[in-house]
């Protein structure tokens, strides 16, 4: 379980930079996922969802941050 937070604060810092380690950032955390998908490495579906949902904090907080920022703008 430590290992899925280390990974989650790192790609949350590098997952918006809009160089080469943001993208292989982003490269990283999709692969990611896709292994937790269709490896045999985690049996339990709840588990691989449980993983999902982690490795997805990176996207789902950038995003947040991106609508926050338009929000401010406009008003």
């Amino acid at each position: 379980m430590q290992e899925f937070i280390i990974i989650v604060l790192v790609a949350s810092f590098l997952y918006p930079m809009k160089n080469l380690i943001g993208l292989l950032t982003r490269l990283a955390l999709f692969g990611m996922m896709a292994y937790t998908l269709f490896s045999g490495s985690i049996p339990n579906w709840g588990d691989k969802f449980f993983a999902l949902i982690i490795l997805s904090l990176p996207i789902f907080l950038n995003m947040l941050v991106k609508f926050l920022k338009l929000k401010i703008i406009k008003a």
